[in-house]
């Protein structure tokens, strides 16, 4: 799973540049994979099969992506992105991080929504995400871990 990870976090600083100049200077932190069911991607309101892995990524400047990875078509991953430090926590294992971005490869779209993600360290955990752009297009992610260990990789940006 950590070549998966490292391919992964790869494409998603490359599509993060796409995003524009701040986004080109940020430096991915860490990675975060779990594995479970992705049970809903919805892509610009069309729905997507989707893989079993979701990764989260953080970056130095405290922004936070879920990205959710579709296998049709292939290479399709859908990132949800917002300020870390906005984020709310309801309780001690879930946080609410409100979502000002879509991206996808190669495009970012300005959209508003929210992802609600359970501690995935507590068991069995739901990350979900929805967000809408300005001229109505949805997009979701839904998706449930299956309880196992995250998998983390501290890619040490900002650190130095």
């Amino acid at each position: 799973m950590r070549k998966h990870l490292t391919i992964v976090g790869v494409a998603i600083a490359l599509s993060l540049a796409a995003a524009g100049t701040d986004a080109a200077e940020r430096k991915l932190r860490y990675l975060v994979g779990v594995t479970g069911s992705c049970t809903q991607l919805v892509v610009e309101n069309l729905p997507h099969p989707c893989e079993g892995t979701l990764i989260q990524a953080e970056y130095d400047d405290g922004r936070v992506g879920f990205h959710f990875i579709a296998t049709e078509p292939e290479g399709l991953v859908v990132s949800f992105s917002g300020p870390g430090h906005m984020q709310k926590a309801p309780s001690a294992d879930v946080r609410i991080l409100p979502v000002d971005g879509v991206i996808k490869p190669g495009i970012a779209i300005h959209a508003t929504g929210e992802c609600l993600y359970e501690n995935p360290y507590a068991g069995r955990a739901r990350i979900e995400c929805a967000a809408r752009s300005a001229s109505g297009v949805g997009f979701r992610g839904r998706f449930l871990t299956d309880g196992s260990e995250p998998n983390v990789t501290d890619l040490g940006g900002g650190d130095g």
